[in-house]
């Protein structure tokens, strides 16, 4: 397998300055010290600019423990510094630190059950269709209050009666659709408190007594100014 030198080098020097927080200097004490691995400076800057070919195997793995890597991190073969993460990321798509947040709770069984439970249960799932669903529509919202923006601004400057009116028509037909994705957020936060609140209730029994329907109507109370239609 060819490796790329310069990648290695540059992946060893970034570790020993951001994460070990070291000079060259002390990198090369402590690989003295601890590992009795007796190295110059000048070979030490050889291997960081990538000039440098004929890497001990004990050096490497020395450069692993204090970096707390694997060795394919260090020759640049994945981009995570342990194998696994770089699979379970390739996979799934989850960021880094979200996988070493589930990977850590394999030393708590009941963390873990309660994240085996909740993937599985259709409350939580519908949750995370409706947080993407609000995300969307908020998203939208977004962009097209910067496309009334602009229209407002070339309103302003227009020359004709004409071109006045056609931009008028433009920002209501955006504004008619923005006023659409504003109703969506609102229908589906109201329909993310239900869903938590049955998934609460589905969870514990002490909470069953509870009416959630005193929660739909003061909501529905509370918006019915905004003309939404609320279905769940």
């Amino acid at each position: 397998m060819e490796y790329n030198y310069e990648g290695i080098g540059k992946r060893i020097a970034t570790e020993r300055k951001e994460y070990c927080h070291l000079g060259q200097d002390e990198l090369l004490l402590k690989l003295s010290q601890n590992y009795g691995i007796g190295m110059s400076r000048n070979t030490l800057s050889a291997i960081e600019n990538g000039k440098y070919y004929h890497y001990n195997i004990d050096l490497l793995f020395a450069l692993c423990e204090l970096f707390d890597c694997e060795l394919g991190y260090l020759l640049c073969e994945y981009d995570e510094k342990h194998r696994v993460i770089a699979d379970i990321k390739e996979i799934t798509g989850l960021e880094s630190d979200v996988i070493k947040i589930i990977l850590n709770m394999k030393n708590s069984f009941l963390k873990l059950s309660i994240l085996n439970e909740l993937l599985q249960d259709n409350y939580f799932l519908a949750i995370i269709d409706l947080l993407y669903m609000a995300d969307y529509h908020q998203k939208k919202g977004e962009e097209l209050n910067k496309i009334e923006d602009n229209i407002k601004l070339v309103h302003d400057t227009a020359e004709t009666p004409e071109e006045r009116t056609k931009l008028k028509k433009r920002y209501d037909d955006y504004r008619t659709e923005h006023r659409l994705h504003d109703a969506k957020v609102l229908e589906n936060r109201y329909r993310l408190t239900v869903a938590f609140a049955r998934l609460l209730d589905e969870r514990y029994e002490a909470l069953k007594e509870i009416d959630t329907s005193s929660l739909e109507a003061r909501w529905k109370q509370e918006h019915v100014k905004k003309g939404n239609s609320i279905l769940f």
